[in-house]
């Protein structure tokens, strides 16, 4: 069975929650999923994603073994 509920955040409240348990008694066990359609959200959260999304365009790479890449790098750094 499932349920949907659309709401603002201030309007959860324990009525919400006994409604809920009221529904769904006899199960064990719920998922609740919480999805806001804020675009702006957690700055946190947006950072996590540019960092997943820059992860997904530019996937990493094993260099082969070859010269020692830290004294090419100290060359450069002159």
């Amino acid at each position: 069975m499932q349920t949907t509920f659309h709401m603002k955040a201030r309007e959860m409240n324990d009525r919400l929650i006994n409604s809920i348990r009221k529904q769904f008694q006899d199960d064990e066990e719920l998922t609740i999923i919480v999805q806001s359609e804020n675009k702006t959200g957690n700055p946190e959260n947006d950072e996590v994603r540019r960092f997943l999304e820059h992860k997904k365009k530019f996937s990493s790479i094993r260099l082969p073994k070859g010269p020692d890449f830290n004294s090419l790098v100290g060359d450069l750094n002159l």
